[in-house]
């Protein structure tokens, strides 16, 4: 190592709040703080499970788990590439929450695409 390189490892710290909570798929936003950073959606039809990572912005590349979309999410907000973001732990798994109809669903998702971009 160079003696002019330093080297560190921060933790960043994720909540989720389950927002959509239907039989066959989740809806999760994600905040890191107070600070919303995006939403997972968990898909599971048969014996498949989707998982896809999205903000008001569009939809980020499928992910193999929740982490790996809260680690996609999380590379999007602080503009870090995949590779840089490393050492992705789980401590808690994602929260349960309410039910919504499929109407209050729809509507939900909808409003939250529509959300303007809030970051610089």
């Amino acid at each position: 190592m160079n003696m002019n390189e330093i080297k560190s490892r921060f933790t960043v710290e994720f909540t989720s709040e389950l927002i959509i909570n239907q039989p066959s798929q989740k809806v999760y936003a994600l905040f890191v703080g107070d600070q919303g950073i995006g939403f997972i959606s968990v898909l599971a039809l048969l014996n498949e499970k989707t998982v896809t990572p999205f903000t008001a912005a569009g939809e980020l590349k499928e992910a193999h788990c929740e982490v790996c979309a809260a680690a996609a999410l999380f590379g999007k907000h602080s503009n870090l590439s995949e590779n840089q973001i490393t050492g992705v732990e789980v401590k808690k798994p994602f929260k349960e929450g309410i039910e919504l109809s499929p109407q209050q669903a729809i509507s939900l998702i909808t409003s939250l695409v529509q959300l303007k971009k809030t970051c610089h």
